[in-house]
């Protein structure tokens, strides 16, 4: 029977397998581990990054504050814009270089229709051209790309915009470079305050 039973251990024991890592394949394994973990948080990361750059460029998201800062153009915040009035309301455009044109033809997309006359008569006061947008349903959007070729800047309240003529004018500005200024708020105080940056814009151009 001791002489069976020998014979028998042995057989069992050779039919579990004993394998060993080299050092090779382990490091292959461990790299192989990484990588699958590296990958995961990258596409995370895209995921988020899409995500935050959707609420960036979404014009609702800007007019709520939720995002401070445009990388293809300057945004007037609403807080940023003085309180102006009596005197102080009507700014000397006329006689401070500073604020001066020279010319050029600024269109406006979006804004308040009645406001209109007061955006015209500022840009006019800074020897400058008023065109405008306003996106509403009068309007043919296929026009808008032939007035920002036309247009020597762009001023675009985004409070009060077509979703449609908005994306129209990011695109075009961030293919061309044309100068864009973007306001928060469609009041004539932030209105002066975009028109401001775009002649700075063009004094150093």
């Amino acid at each position: 029977m001791k002489f069976l039973k020998k014979p028998a251990l042995a057989t069992a024991s050779s039919a579990i397998p004993h394998h060993q890592f080299t050092d090779s394949e382990f490091t292959d394994t461990f790299f192989s581990c990484c990588l699958r973990n590296f990958t995961k948080l990258l596409r995370a990361w895209k995921r988020r990054l899409d995500y935050s750059n959707q609420k960036r460029f979404n014009p609702h998201a800007v007019s709520n504050k939720i995002i401070s800062v445009i990388d293809w153009a300057p945004l007037v915040k609403a807080t940023f814009a003085p309180e102006m009035d009596g005197k102080n309301n009507q700014m000397d455009y006329q006689n401070n270089t500073d604020y001066r044109l020279s010319g050029r033809c600024v269109l406006c997309v979006g804004g308040r229709i009645k406001l209109y006359p007061e955006y015209s008569n500022l840009i006019k006061n800074c020897d400058g051209y008023f065109m405008a947008f306003h996106g509403s349903p009068h309007d043919n959007l296929e026009d808008l790309p032939r007035f920002l070729k036309q247009a020597d800047m762009i001023i675009c309240p985004v409070d009060c915009v077509n979703h449609e003529a908005f994306f129209t004018v990011k695109h075009y500005c961030k293919d061309s470079g044309k100068p864009c200024v973007l306001l928060e708020r469609s009041e004539i105080k932030n209105f002066k305050t975009g028109i401001r940056m775009l002649a700075g814009m063009t004094t150093s151009g």
